[in-house]
């Protein structure tokens, strides 16, 4: 998986093949959303690793504003893909196998790095399965690579070593009001690496303990002799 980005302030965007249009969009458009995004990683992957809950926790985001930062292609009724730039140039964009090939992805680029430029903002990208069409469109338009990640995944039948904590320290789910040390730890964590300025304890909330689905089991925090949080995790059913 890599994350590209491209300068903002590219011009001469190309525009849509005939017979189809574009709308910002709605809440009620996060499940299309979700089919559009899943069918387009089962090409890529071969599963679908994404869920109508993520879509709905990012654009519950209080930075976010949906209506002004997403863009719907549709052929008719039918949502055929989408794309989206949010706070700091983060972006994402998906086109429908059935529909790839007709410049969609192409306009959808122009148009992320359009609204990039309309937020201030001077760089915009997304993340790409390394190797994936959208990943090679991305390189022929002149992204470049910001970093690359990794999916890890446990084998079938694979079991991981017992390893106890450190004498004092203990595991359990985190309570509500630990929850600003849980984001604390977490954004320290993850802004070592990342380039972005850090999360409010609210948009860290609308991903997590806000997010469809959330259970408390789901929020497992490590503490140290004195109480305080040190190591948190995140688990997604």
């Amino acid at each position: 998986m890599t994350s590209t980005d491209h300068p903002a302030g590219t011009t001469g965007a190309p525009s849509l093949p005939a017979g189809l249009t574009a709308r910002p969009l709605t809440l009620e458009d996060a499940r299309a959303v979700y089919e559009v995004m899943a069918a387009q990683q089962r090409a890529d992957i071969g599963t679908a690793e994404i869920e109508v809950a993520d879509i709905v926790a990012d654009w519950q985001r209080p930075s976010y504003d949906l209506s002004a930062s997403s863009v719907g292609v549709l052929d008719g009724d039918r949502l055929i893909a989408c794309a989206e730039v949010m706070a700091a140039g983060r972006g994402d964009a998906g086109v429908h196998p059935d529909h790839r090939g007709r410049g969609i992805g192409t306009w959808l680029a122009h148009w992320m790095q359009a609204k990039a430029r309309e937020q201030g903002v001077p760089e915009v990208g997304m993340p790409q399965p390394e190797g994936s069409p959208g990943d090679r469109l991305m390189e022929q338009l002149g992204y470049r690579v910001r970093w690359h990640s990794w999916v890890l995944r446990l084998p079938e039948g694979a079991v991981v070593p017992e390893r106890p904590l450190p004498d004092g320290y203990t595991l359990r789910a985190a309570t509500e009001e630990e929850h600003p040390q849980v984001h604390d730890v977490q954004e320290d964590a993850f802004l070592e690496w990342s380039v972005r300025e850090r999360d409010t304890f609210e948009e860290w909330q609308a991903g997590t303990v806000l997010r469809p689905g959330f259970e408390p089991w789901h929020l497992r925090v490590v503490l140290d002799p004195a109480g305080a949080v040190v190591a948190m995790a995140f688990l997604v059913m």
